[in-house]
């Protein structure tokens, strides 16, 4: 299988391959509620349309911002559609004052209380607004802005905001002198005042995601070939087919906590007996000798590993791995001649695979052909490796 195959095939998976669909909900503009499953991307932030579907095995539709007013996704997720006036200023400007535009926007709820707050982020803009009780939204005021061409200043005005809007006796002002413009510091206040005022809220975050790790037992068959040549002469060139030989691996696969867990790092230690070959080579103009090969190797994998899911119960998967390989009394051998050891070298390799549940899996690998004989003096070779790679899930935290 040429390389270039291989990024076709990973061209095609990523044109379908997806996140899982999960159970939310969404209100139409005739106030409905209508349970349903939406794609969650992570990547709500400025958008105006979204994914979901009405029974898993329904078709997709599309939800906009003019035909939904709310949706969420379970208890961690709340975006609702506003029509609020928005500081639209660039990064920075010689301008103090912000400059407002009216717009309909999806906002993200943070905290939903008696006062609730709400965050709209695009690129470098990232805005804050809040309401009190039924009150209209308002964004909370903070620019940065050249005072000259050597001093950078901040409009800080979202503090006398809170200041007028949110009274409470027993929140103290340091709070909110010290209270920055920044997601963690907001939530923490607002959270502070609906305490301070005695009124129950909501926190809309994600449940603290678990380490995410798996072990497989990895066996499998390899496809190779071993060609070698002196680089003087073609008298000793000689071609090994390998054929199909077993080998055996253990894969360790540490998921990564963001895109919802479709990056993994992985770690595979495995072994690898090819059998023993022998070759008719010139010895000389009209003599022939017996090249001899023996070839084992311990074989150190890592890698990232990108997964494309399908449905809850599937997924494909893509992985590129670089590989120790830790020749294992491993040689070629001449009757007529001196022979040599094969030494430890390294290599790339490529991987498409399908996964089931977790729990059984199924790969293609290519190995780059490799130059094992690249430290040998006045030898170079070729060695060619397609392997089929089955897995079985021993021990999974998912669980």
């Amino acid at each position: 299988m040429k390389f270039s195959s291989i990024l076709l095939l990973i061209f095609t998976m990523t044109s379908y391959g997806q996140v899982a669909f999960e159970k939310g909900y969404l209100i139409d503009n005739q106030g409905e509620k209508i349970d349903c499953l939406i794609k969650n991307t992570d990547r709500f932030d400025n958008l105006s349309s979204f994914s979901y579907k009405l029974k898993e095995d329904g078709e997709i539709i599309f939800g906009n911002i003019s035909n939904v007013k709310e949706f969420g996704i379970g208890g961690f997720i709340k975006y609702t559609r506003a029509s609020v006036s928005i500081d639209r200023s660039p990064m920075l400007d010689y301008t103090k004052a912000p400059k407002f535009s009216s717009e309909t926007l999806f906002l993200k709820v943070l905290v939903s209380g008696r006062t609730t707050l709400l965050r709209y982020f695009e690129g470098e803009t990232k805005r804050f607004f809040f309401k009190v009780g039924e009150n209209n939204l308002e964004q909370l005021v903070y620019k940065k802005y050249y005072l000259n061409e050597s001093q950078i200043q901040e409009n800080n005005h979202y503090r006398q905001q809170l200041l007028l809007a949110l009274p409470c006796e027993n929140l103290p002002d340091s709070k909110l002198r010290k209270l920055k413009y920044q997601e963690d510091e907001l939530i923490s206040f607002f959270e502070a005042y609906n305490v301070c005022v005695g009124s129950d809220y909501i926190r809309y975050k994600e449940a603290k995601k678990k380490l995410l790790f798996n072990v497989k037992v990895r066996p499998g068959i390899n496809f190779a070939n071993f060609n070698i040549n002196q680089t003087r002469s073609d008298r000793a060139d000689a071609e090994f087919d390998l054929g199909s030989t077993f080998r055996i691996g253990i894969e360790a696969e540490l998921y990564l906590n963001f895109n919802r867990n479709k990056w993994s790092i992985l770690f595979e230690p495995s072994y690898q007996k090819f059998p023993d070959r022998e070759a008719t080579v010139l010895a000389s103009a009209v003599t022939t000798d017996i090249a001899s090969f023996s070839y084992s190797t311990i074989e150190l994998s890592f890698g990232p590993r990108h997964h494309f899911y399908l449905n809850n119960d599937s997924k494909l998967f893509f992985n590129l791995l670089f590989s120790i390989s830790l020749a294992q009394n491993s040689q070629i051998t001449f009757n007529e001649r001196v022979g040599f050891e094969i030494p430890n070298n390294s290599g790339f390799s490529a991987g498409l695979g399908y996964s089931f549940k977790d729990k059984y899996n199924i790969e293609l690998r290519y190995n780059l052909p490799e130059n094992p004989l690249n430290d040998v003096l006045l030898w170079d070779s070729t060695f060619t490796n397609f392997s089929i790679l089955f897995g079985y899930t021993l021990f999974n935290t998912k669980k």
